[in-house]
C-alpha cells in the first residue's frame, strides 16, 4: 500500500476526482492523507509492538516443527505500518511542496 501512496496510484473516487482541478484534487489527496491515512497507520502501531513483543518476550516458536522464531514474522507487521507512515508522511511532504510551487 506504502508504495501505491507515494506513487499516488493508490484508490480515488474517479468519476468525482475527474471533475476537479489538480489543485483541489491535491488538496483533496493532502486532507485525506492526514485525516485517514496517517492516523491509521499511527493508531495500529502500538497494538503491531504488543503483538511482536508478547512474541518475543515467551520466544514464540511454531508447533511440530514448523517455523522457528514467530516473531519474525509478527514484528513484519510492525514494520509494515511504520513504512506505511513514512510513505504517507513523503506524499505530504511531495503534495504540500508541489502545492507551494504552483502558487
Amino acid at each position: 500500500i506504502g508504495p501505491l501512496v507515494v506513487t499516488g496510484a493508490h484508490v480515488r473516487v474517479d468519476f468525482l476526482a475527474e471533475t476537479f482541478t489538480n489543485r483541489t484534487r491535491q488538496m483533496i489527496d493532502i486532507a485525506s492523507h492526514l485525516i485517514f491515512g496517517l492516523p491509521f497507520a499511527l493508531i495500529f502501531l502500538a497494538p503491531a509492538w504488543r503483538f511482536f513483543s508478547r512474541s518475543w518476550a515467551i520466544d514464540e516458536n511454531g508447533l511440530n516443527g514448523g517455523m522457528h522464531d514467530i516473531y519474525v514474522i509478527k514484528f513484519v507487521l510492525f514494520g509494515c505500518f511504520v513504512l506505511l507512515g513514512l510513505c504517507i508522511v513523503l506524499r505530504l511532504v511531495l503534495d504540500v511542496k508541489s502545492l507551494g510551487e504552483r502558487q
